[in-house]
């Protein structure tokens, strides 16, 4: 009887190997393989990487640009590196990477929101894409190595093993829908900015405007369209909150900007898909203000047409 711990001990000893080892053939190749699954996240990097020395427009931020700016008007060398949701911790990590290895890139624009003014980089929802799509781990610890594993984030499955690449060959994903002005059930409605939020947000937007400045690149911000319903859900305070930035910046660094949240051209709610997002001929008619208010040039690619 004096055998039977001694041989339990060994019986799980061996079983755990067993599991470790299964684990590491299993999870080990499945982790790999969720690297090279071609989606817009991974597409838009190889996009930049392969074109270092012909994109003269860059594009930045999130769904306010990816979907409701429409970049081949300014030609066939801007391209649009924005993705849904994305917070500015990490087109601060990709301006820091990739500008500096662009000789011909002339200006970047940035889309500022009226609220939700945040630095981000601490979700892993996001988080697990950028870290093995752009190689950028979270910003805070231990997101910032959960990140790396689709195991370990609770983000292990089925759909991310899926290619999925909705963007044309610009980057831009166009909304074609047409909003009728009506409430949407469950769209969130914006809330008061937290200061904390807003000063942090101010460092990471100075420190886009210093990546711009010190590569010799035009930094221009814009706030975009909002449709009037959302306009009359948005605290007064958002907007001052938003003065606060733009003056705050442009204090320290070159950072052009024009705010087209309210503008009249844009009230017009057949130009919206929801009350935030212009369709495509609103995206079209907001890059064609942008290029005449701030004089950009429909710069072709090497040995390319302008659009």
């Amino acid at each position: 009887m004096s055998s039977t711990p001694g041989a339990l001990h060994c019986f799980l000893r061996d079983a755990a190997v067993v599991l470790v080892v299964g684990a590491l053939f299993f999870v080990l190749p499945v982790e790999l393989y969720a690297h090279r699954v071609q989606n817009n996240f991974l597409w838009k990097r190889q996009h930049i990487e392969a074109n270092l020395g012909s994109i003269s427009t860059l594009l930045l931020g999130n769904s306010f640009f990816e979907l409701s700016f429409n970049n081949h008007v300014l030609g066939d060398s801007a391209f649009n590196a924005a993705q849904m949701g994305r917070m500015i911790y990490y087109d601060v990590e990709i301006a820091r990477r990739y500008i500096p290895q662009m000789p011909n890139l002339r200006a970047v624009i940035y889309p500022l929101a009226v609220g939700g003014l945040a630095v981000g980089g601490d979700d892993l929802n996001s988080g697990v894409e950028y870290a093995k799509s752009w190689n950028i781990p979270c910003r805070t610890f231990p997101q910032n190595i959960i990140c790396h594993s689709q195991l370990l984030s609770g983000r292990f499955c089925l759909k991310n093993f899926r290619p999925d690449i909705r963007c044309d060959s610009l980057g831009y994903q166009a909304l074609s829908g047409v909003w009728g002005g009506e409430e949407i059930a469950g769209y969130g409605r914006p809330t008061l900015n937290d200061q904390g939020s807003v000063d942090a947000f101010i460092e990471y937007l100075a420190r886009l405007a210093h990546i711009c400045s010190e590569n010799g690149v035009r930094f221009i911000a814009i706030t975009p369209p909002q449709s009037s319903l959302y306009i009359g859900w948005t605290p007064e305070a958002n907007y001052d909150d938003l003065q606060r930035v733009v003056q705050t910046v442009q204090a320290a660094y070159p950072m052009e900007y024009h705010d087209y949240s309210r503008d009249e051209e844009f009230r017009d709610n057949s130009l919206f898909y929801d009350p935030i997002h212009p369709t495509h001929v609103g995206a079209t008619r907001l890059a064609e203000r942008v290029a005449e208010d701030f004089r950009l040039e429909a710069y072709p690619q090497p040995g390319g047409s302008v659009r």
